[in-house]
């Protein structure tokens, strides 16, 4: 997130996965089952599509 180290492309594409299942299961309850940002939805498709 910092640009510090490096990751491949596969993994920050996984650790988006995982930060949104989380995101999704938890936090959008204690936000009264509101969605995501329909922007994060969109640059993780533009994201994997690098993949």
């Amino acid at each position: 997130m910092q640009g510090a180290g490096y990751a491949p492309d596969y993994e920050v594409a996984e650790g988006l996965r995982t930060t949104g299942y989380f995101l999704e299961t938890h936090l959008a309850r204690s936000l009264g089952n509101r969605p995501l940002p329909e922007a994060r939805g969109r640059f993780i498709d533009a994201f994997s599509r690098r993949v």
